[in-house]
This record gives C-alpha cells, structure tokens and sequence, in this order.
C-alpha cells in the first residue's frame, strides 16, 4: 500500500525553511556595487524583500506558489552570485562586497541547515509514535527533507569553494563544514546500520508468520525498506561531499557496500578492500565459532548417512544380480543389468534424500524443484526419451544379447555393451560403433547366433562334361566326413541349376552356431582339392567370339 505524503505538514516545513531566508533582506539594504553585473542580484534581492513574513499555517494554493517562488529565487541568487565570482576579475566588481555577500549566504544555509536537521528529529519523534500504517506517509516527507538537506550541503561546499577563490580566511570555515559533513555521516551511517538489521529481522519473522500476520509485517517492510533506501542514498550524498574535501571514508563506503550489495569504483579503493575483509573474517568467525559444533555434528552426520547409502547400495545390487541371473528366470544380460542399477539406485537415492534432511534442506521444495527440472528436461530431450523407450522394448523383447552377433540398424558386428539409450557394437574389423536404440528398434534386427544351430550355404559348379553322379558322390563324401558337420538334420546336396559355364550343385550341411565359418572354410578348401585329385574340373565363365572376314569388293 502506497501513502503519498501529507501537504499540509509537508508546507509547514518548507515554509519555515523558507522564512529563514529573512537575512537576505539585510543585502538588500547595502550599496550596490555600481556594476550592471548586481543588477540581476539586486533584483533577486528586492523579489526575496518583497515576499516578507509567511504564515506557516497556511495550506492555501497561493501560499504554496509563493513557497516554490521564494526557493526558486533563492537558487538564483546563489547561481548570481556564482557568476560574478568567476568574473571578479574582469567585471569591475569589488571583491569584498562578494565575500560578504557570500558570508551572509553561508550564514543562512547554515541556518537552514540546522533548520532541516531539527525538522527530521520532529519527523522521526512523530513517526515512532505513529500506528503502522502511518510510517510510510512519514518516510515519503522524511526522503523529501533529506533530498533538501543534500542540497544544501552541496551549496554550502559550493559557497566556501568561492570564498577560498576570492582569498578569504578558510581556516575556520573549513573546520566547521568538515566537522558538520563527519557530524552528518556518523548520524546516517548508524540509523543505516540500524535500519539493515530491522529490514533482516522483519524479514526472518516473516518467514514463520501466519496469513494474517503476514500483511502487517508486509507494510512495515516496506517502510523499513524505504527508509534504508533513503538513508543509503543521503550517506552517498555525504561520502561524496567528504571525498571533495579529502575526509575519510573509508568505513562509510564499507557500510555502503553492505547494505547494498552494489559493485562500485570504490572497491578499488585498498582501505575499502580491507575492511570488508576484515568484517567478513569477523563475520566467518563469529558465526564459527556460535554454530561451528553443531555444522560439524551435521556434517558428521551427512557423511555417515552417505557412506551408509553407498554400502547399502552395493549390497542391494550384489543381492539383486543374484536374484535376476537365477537359470530358471532365463533374463537377459542388459535385463540384469536394467533391475541392478535400479534397486542400488534406489537405495543411494533414499539415502542421500535422508542425509540432506539432516543438514537441515527441506526435501518438499527440492522433490518439487526436481519434477520441474524433470519436465522441462524430458521435453528438451525428445529423441533420448524415444531412445530410452526403445531400449525398454529390446529388453522386454530380447532380439539379442551381449556377446550376440547381430546386423541391425544398418551395421553388423558383436553385441560388446547395452544399455537403455544405446548399443555398442564391434564390427568384424574391429571398429567400435555406439547405434542409438530407436535406429535398432526401427530397423530389421538380425541375430546371427541366436539358434544354437546354423546351415552353410555352398554352391560348386561342375563343367558340362563332367560326370554328374562322380561328382554328387565325391560333394556328399566331403560333408559326410567332416567332423563338425551334424548328422541330424542330414546335409544336402542337390543339383540346382544348368547355368551358362557349368552345372552347379547345392551342398547345405547343418552344424553348430560357433562352427559355421569353420565348415564354410573347410568344406571349400577340400572341395577344390578333391575335385582337382579327381579330375573333375571347375569351369569358370566362357564365351565365344567368331570373326568374319568381308568379300572384297
């Protein structure tokens, strides 16, 4: 809820600030300088004269329009005065009438000044009296007052600054602004001080309040806030001022940077670097040593908790492989695997879900925080879902296991490794490809070795001249006679075609799955050699070309 300021309170203030503006009326009274460059001033001066005594009682339109008027004109004098102190030198004008002129002026910001200062005492005093839904309306006037003392101070920095150009005795002056600047920062930074530690407390209360409670606390946080606001913004004002006149402030900027948390140029500054390090140390140390026992006791706990979880975790997957590699339940390798890491995954993540609650991390926001991480990440990660989703239908289904040769999703080779996401397979080369398991559930899968028995597939040809019968006989001795060859089924060897260059004969001999390239290979090799012994040849493709010669013409 927003409370503007009140306009009747806040144009007693200004017109009382306004009305201690009378000592102007005494540069009204003196010679003027004989120089154009006065005119300007004499008639600020006669406009100042001519307003005289306010009513601070007044609330009316006109009073507030003269109000505006009076500041404004005041703003324009000194801005008067300004010009013809840097034109002192070539505008004729005698440089004792401009210092007192602006020994006057310092007089008056000085009054008005300590003016200000008396009003933000009253303004506090009526605050901390108020109901609570009040201290907003106050801390919006208290800013305004502030804002105006900052100016103040600023013209009264500007107005020495003159003084010192025109050759006037500093020495005092000087003394008293810094002792007035030093006063203004030690006020501010310890209201600031206070101001931080009530906005950290309200905020710690909040935290535990009920519904109800939580409104009212929420109006004084935000006056609280603003009034750290207000503070920290009047103390910057000050800091610069303190830094023009070579004050230091080192420890007010440390403050500033507390309470603000605000990345500035002056951390360069190598005394700013070192208090904050050193209140952070002091910090770290106190907090050390008020709560050290009890982070080491949790810590302690936290450790034990997950040294425990890992334990358990390792004993539930020894316990669950042996379960599921029972004959009886005839899994799969990556099915095995799939109920292991799942058990001990469980059990790990129980555990650490248990050591964090010791430490005191609340589990109903993070178990929350993960479901949302797991949504967005799910929809980020569309294509390993799906590959995730084919790797449960491979070990649902079982088309094949580790050790497995296989041609799917394009390649062939052993099945060496698998998983949900994807399957690594080594070709017969020895390359080592990773396929993505929708690629391999989308696709024919062909299992090699997947029957315990394998037929060899051979096909010899014979040439036309030869005997056919010699040469069945001498194909059916070969298979027949090797040692890895199955007698049942019984191999076959059949004529199977009359093609251009020779006949041919199919020779199909069954053996185990691990034997089939060694009967391949032997079968072929004894082949050759036997129909070479035996006389009966091998053709190989032939064509006859026929040349005419033309009739001479």
């Amino acid at each position: 809820m927003t409370i503007a300021p009140h306009p009747t309170t806040l144009l007693r203030f200004t017109l009382l600030v306004a009305l201690l503006a009378s000592p102007l009326h005494a540069l009204a009274e003196q010679e003027p300088a004989g120089h154009p460059a006065w005119q300007r001033v004499e008639a600020l001066r006669g406009e100042l004269a001519g307003l005289g005594a306010m009513d601070t009682e007044a609330a009316d339109e006109d009073a507030i329009a003269a109000l505006g008027r009076r500041l404004r004109l005041e703003r324009e004098l000194r801005e008067e005065l300004g010009k013809l102190v840097d034109a002192a030198d070539t505008a004729g004008v005698d440089p004792a009438q401009l210092v007192t002129a602006l020994e006057q002026q310092a007089r008056l910001i000085r009054r008005e000044i300590d003016a200000l200062t008396k009003r933000i005492d009253t303004l506090r005093e009526e605050r901390d009296a108020a109901a609570p839904e009040a201290m907003l309306d106050f801390e919006y006037r208290l800013r305004d007052v502030h804002a105006t003392l900052s100016g103040l101070l600023e013209d009264l920095l500007e107005n020495a600054a003159r003084l010192s150009r025109l050759g006037a005795d500093g020495a005092a002056r000087d003394a008293a602004i810094d002792e007035l600047l030093e006063s203004r920062a030690a006020r501010l930074a310890g209201r600031l001080e206070l101001a931080a530690d009530r906005v950290s407390s309200v905020r710690t209360r909040r935290k535990a309040a009920t519904d109800d409670q939580k409104a009212a606390l929420d109006l004084q946080l935000t006056a609280l806030e603003e009034r750290r606001d207000r503070l920290k913004e009047s103390l910057a004002v000050v800091v610069d001022l303190m830094d023009r006149r070579n004050l230091d402030t080192a420890d007010l900027k440390e403050l500033l940077f507390r309470a603000s948390g605000e990345l500035s140029g002056d951390l360069l500054d190598s005394d700013v670097l070192l208090g904050l390090a050193g209140a952070w140390l002091d910090e770290a140390r106190a907090a050390l040593v008020e709560n050290g026992p009890g982070w080491l006791f949790k810590l302690v706990v936290f450790v034990v908790l997950v040294l425990l979880a890992r334990y358990a975790a390792r004993l539930t997957a020894g316990v669950t492989r042996r379960a599921v590699s029972a004959p009886h339940l005839a899994f799969s390798q990556l099915l095995q695997d799939f109920f292991v890491k799942l058990a001990s995954g469980l059990v790990l993540g129980i555990g650490l879900l248990i050591a964090l609650s010791q430490i005191g991390i609340e589990l109903a926001p993070l178990l929350a925080g993960l479901g949302v991480a797991g949504f967005i990440i799910g929809f980020a990660l569309q294509d390993s879902l799906s590959n995730f989703a084919s790797g449960l239908m491979i070990l649902v289904y079982r088309p094949f296991d580790i050790g497995d040769v296989v041609e799917a999703g394009g390649v062939s080779g052993t099945v060496r490794q698998m998983s949900l996401v994807s399957t690594t397979i080594n070709t017969f080369d020895n390359q080592k490809l990773v396929v993505p398991n929708n690629r391999i559930w989308g696709d024919v899968i062909r299992n090699v070795n997947a029957e315990p028995t394998r037929r060899v597939d051979l096909s010899f040809g014979i040439g036309y001249g030869d005997d056919m019968g010699h040469a069945q006989r001498v194909l059916e001795e070969i298979v027949t006679s090797h040692e890895l060859v199955l007698a049942e089924p019984a191999p076959s060897v059949k004529l199977h075609a009359l093609g251009e260059s020779s006949v041919d004969f199919l020779v199909r001999p069954w053996v185990k799955t691990p034997d089939y390239w060694t009967v391949y290979w032997d079968v072929t090799k004894a082949v050759k050699a036997r129909f070479d012994a035996e006389g009966i040849s091998i053709p190989f493709p032939q064509r006859d070309v026929h040349l005419y010669r033309a009739e001479d013409g």
